[in-house]
Formats: structure tokens, sequence, C-alpha cells
């Protein structure tokens, strides 16, 4: 069979996030499906260190959008090269890659594939307007339908969009214990109720301020309630001080980053994702996969894998009232979570499975190069 050659990946963050990790996984499952993958990434990223070792690393230092780096990505394309095609994972790979592309213009025609993760539309600005409108993208690969919805909205055109939902990653889990997980974070937080956890970057848009909120209704009801909080950010001081003022210290523990994720998702009796705006959230997935009952606000993708009272509770965003009703009634109902969990578990195996995500994403190349 015959197969494209060589993909180009690009991300620039320098960071570790979810994005991060499905481009992690993406290069791993195309690599061990006989393509050649490279990877334009900053020299000091958390993602250059993890990715594949079969995958070679072009890496940079200062910004991204450096003429330097955009001649040399120019250069790679050139009649001398061997990429099929680039695959961009942020905003800032897709101007590198656009404008490398207006560079060699008249050398081989690349093909270019864009991901966009994230569900607000692109800003108004000539160039914006250019990059998403314009011909230069082949395709645009959106995470969830509501992205694609949203790009659609913003003027490009349907035969140019497509969708390939995130995966999750199941081998973290293999071999870890629910009962120890359950007693070794129980002890470390001196759980002696029921154990909610929350898991995203700590930023404003993912509506800590509001979970905090609810956490003080649901403890007025339910005093041996423990909510943890793993994640870092901007947000990490403001929310310490909110902590304080309500008098939470021991009720809301900010946990900070955590490398046990797989040991807090199986210890926890609910997972809960307040975010105010989401393109997919694929903690929420993973949260699934651990078989842990949802609580999550009705934004962005959410809704397209959760469905409310089946696989989780939905709620408005940023409305503390509900998600507190929403946390109450999952905790006191045993029968209730159970039914959840099941459901989540099974939904998230049989649709979100990492091979499904790398096989989509291998369609949407051959689509491009016509073959097969």
């Amino acid at each position: 069979m015959t197969v494209p050659d060589h993909i180009l990946h690009i991300d620039t963050g320098e960071g570790w996030g979810g994005g991060q990790n499905q481009v992690r996984l993406l290069i791993e499952g195309l690599l061990d499906r006989n393509f050649r993958c490279s990877l334009i990434t900053p020299s000091a990223s958390e993602l250059s260190r993890r990715v594949d070792s079969r995958c070679r690393i072009i890496s940079y230092s200062g910004n991204a959008l450096h003429p330097v780096n955009i001649v040399r990505l120019a250069r790679l394309l050139g009649k001398d090269g061997d990429v099929s095609l680039i695959d961009a994972h942020d905003g800032r790979g897709h101007t590198l890659a656009v404008l490398a592309k207006l560079i060699g213009r008249k050398q081989r025609d690349v093909k270019l594939t864009v991901h966009r993760r994230i569900p607000d539309a692109p800003s108004g600005n000539l160039f914006t307007r250019f990059k998403y409108r314009g011909r230069t993208v082949d395709l645009f690969v959106a995470i969830s339908n509501a992205i694609k919805d949203s790009l659609r909205r913003y003027g490009v055109s349907d035969n140019r969009l497509t969708t390939v939902y995130s995966c999750v990653d199941e081998r973290p889990y293999s071999g870890v214990s629910r009962d120890a997980a359950r007693a070794a974070v129980r002890g470390e937080f001196r759980v002696i109720g029921p154990l909610i956890c929350a898991m995203a970057r700590l930023a404003p848009d993912k509506g800590h301020r509001v979970l905090i909120a609810a956490a003080k209704i649901v403890h007025e009801q339910t005093p041996d309630v423990t909510f943890v909080i793993a994640g870092i950010g901007s947000e990490e001081a403001h929310l310490r001080e909110l902590i304080q003022t309500h008098g939470m210290r021991d009720i809301v523990h900010l946990a900070g980053f955590r490398r046990d994720v797989p040991q807090l998702m199986l210890a926890a009796d609910l997972f809960v994702h307040p975010s105010l705006e989401e393109g997919l959230g694929t903690i929420v997935l993973e949260a699934g996969l651990a078989g842990v009952p949802i609580v999550a606000s009705a934004v962005g993708g959410i809704p397209e894998f959760v469905t409310n009272e089946v696989g989780g509770l939905l709620v408005p965003p940023g409305d503390p009232a509900q998600l507190a009703a929403a946390i109450q009634r999952t905790i006191r109902d045993r029968a209730l979570a159970a039914r959840l969990a099941s459901a989540n578990h099974d939904s998230v195996t049989s649709r979100h499975h990492r091979n499904a995500m790398v096989d989509g994403n291998i369609s949407v190349y051959r689509r491009l190069l016509q073959r097969s």
C-alpha cells in the first residue's frame, strides 16, 4: 500500500497540554504505520523531550515567526526536499507554514493541513482572514464539530473543513489498581467523604472560580466533601486567595502539576469540568476512560460525547448554583453515579481510541495526496 512518505508537523508550544499530547500520540501512530515524521518545535519544548525518538526534531530558539525560521522552512519545502505534507497544530505554526509556502510558492506544491483545537473564532484582522479564507491551507482539521461550525461561520468553505476527534491513551491506566489509587490519594489529602477532582490549566476560561463558589455551596450541605484541583497556570495566586477568603483551605486543595493523573482519576468519586469554553475537553474523555462519573459545562465539543443524563450531567457555564446541584445529586445518588460512569467508559473506549484518531488523520492525508 502506498502511503505519504514524510509528514512535517509544527507545534510551537513550549509547555505541555492536551494539544501537545495529541501531537505526540499522532506522531507515534504514524511512525508505527511506516510514515516518516519530522517535528518543528522550540528547542526547550516539553514535546521535543516526550515525542517518539524515531521522529526527527527540527528545533529553533526564540520567536517561531523570526524571518530565519520562515526561510528555513521554505527551504525544507523546496524542490530538493521530500516533505509530502505539513500539519500545523497551533496558531503560530499555521502562520509559519503559510508564510513559508508563500515564499516558496514557485517550488513544489506541498499540502498543508491545520489542526484547530480552540473554540473561539479567529480574529478579524486582514492577515488572519487571509490565513483562513485564502487557499494556502488545503484542509482545516477541527477536533470537534463545534469548532468546525465556528470556522464555517467565519467563512471557511465546507470543502476545506473536516472533523477528527481527539483521543485518550489507555496505556497509562494499565496495571493501576483503583483500590490502591484511592487509598494513596485519599491518604494524601486526608479525605474522609466524597472526593471531587478537577484537572486543567489554571486559566480564567477553565471556570475554576465558578467551581470554588460551587464547592462552598456543596460543603454547606456535605461537610465531609473534598475537592482536589490539579494543574498550574496564571490563575493560581487568585484561586488560592479565593479559597482563603471562603475559609476553605481544608476543603479545596490546589494540587499543582501532577504526573499521577491515572491515580487521581481512579481515586475520584466524581470528575468536574466547569470550563467556560472548550474545544473538545480531552481531560473529560480521560475521566470517561477511567470510569468516573462526570459533571461538566455544556460548552464547545463536550456535548458531542457527553450526553446529558446518560454519560454525565451537563450544566450551563458560569453558574455555581447549578454546578453545585449537579455535584450534590451525583455524590448522593450512587446508582446514578454508577450508571454515568459505565456509559462514559463504553463511549470513550469505542469512539475515542488513539487508533481512531490516527486513522482519521491518515484519511485526511490520503485525501489530499490522492493516495490509497
